[in-house]
């Protein structure tokens, strides 16, 4: 199913639901960065949805065919939402895929986006569809923090963020740099703000850090191929600010269980604190057996 014809009906259904919601990327991405919505190659549709109005959304995709790709218990469930903020919806009857988020980014990185993105968001229209989407200032350092999750990637990642990012107003640039402040992800939008100098301005690679020129290199020669979740949390780890957020988010890592953890050792809700020993357990064996 073509990605603008799915979010036409995801949006309308949402709609006649009363259940708030925002579009991440995708087709609204492709008009605010290039103007024209069939310009940025999009499979599926991300949405963000409060914590509040996650459970009325999903009443909505099940009544449109879809089904989640994972089955949780009621405390997997509340761990999952409250710490990753994520989750895949599939319909197999046209192989429709929607992106529920009730976290614009997984809290084990301690990155707080959520109140910019609701904070005074914009219409965009794409396709015969008008939807609401993060207004630049909150648009621009998400695009940041998403980039850096994972190590660019995508050289288009980098084009979207400097498209939105050179043309948003001066002042929508300002709440930019303040909201990526307040989400401690000023590293995130300095290593964007320097990856896009590179490119956009055909800036040797000397002048960048070493660890941006290998970024760089990877966005250019890598194929769209995503980094392994080592590199990726390595770089998330160095862009974390100071000794105390570092701290935090190795201990999320190390202690926070998550979906692999409840689908390698099952377990009844009842015994679900065990997982805080189970995962760390885990962990260190599969590092031994490496």
């Amino acid at each position: 199913m073509q990605s603008l014809a799915l979010l036409a009906e995801v949006a309308g259904a949402l709609r006649d639901s009363a259940v708030a919601f925002l579009v991440l990327k995708g087709a609204p991405l492709a008009v605010r960065a290039y103007g024209d919505a069939l310009l940025r190659r999009s499979s599926d549709v991300d949405l963000l949805v409060r914590a509040s109005e996650i459970a009325a959304a999903r009443r909505v995709l099940q009544a449109l065919g879809f089904a989640p790709s994972r089955v949780r218990s009621a405390r997997q469930d509340r761990q999952h939402v409250r710490l990753d903020g994520e989750e895949a919806w599939f319909r197999d009857a046209d192989e429709a895929l929607v992106e529920l988020h009730v976290l614009a980014t997984p809290r084990r990185f301690g990155i707080v986006l959520e109140p910019a993105m609701w904070s005074e968001p914009t219409l965009v229209r794409a396709g015969a569809v008008e939807v609401a989407v993060p207004r630049d200032g909150a648009l621009i350092p998400y695009l940041a923090a998403h980039g850096a999750k994972h190590r660019w990637a995508r050289a288009e990642w980098l084009l979207a963020f400097g498209r939105v990012w050179s043309t948003a107003h001066p002042d929508e640039r300002s709440r930019a740099l303040l909201t990526a402040s307040d989400a401690g992800i000023v590293n995130e939008m300095t290593l964007a703000l320097e990856l896009w100098e590179l490119v956009s301005q055909d800036m040797p690679a000397e002048r960048a850090s070493p660890r941006t020129a290998r970024i760089l290199d990877h966005v250019l020669s890598g194929g769209g191929v995503v980094p392994g979740v080592h590199a990726r949390l390595a770089l998330s780890l160095r862009l974390r600010e100071g000794v105390a957020a570092r701290t935090a988010f190795i201990l999320r890592w190390i202690f926070e269980p998550g979906t692999e953890d409840w689908e390698a050792i099952p377990l009844p809700d009842a015994l679900f604190p065990l997982y805080y020993v189970l995962r760390p357990l885990r962990l260190l064996a599969r590092q031994v057996a490496l």
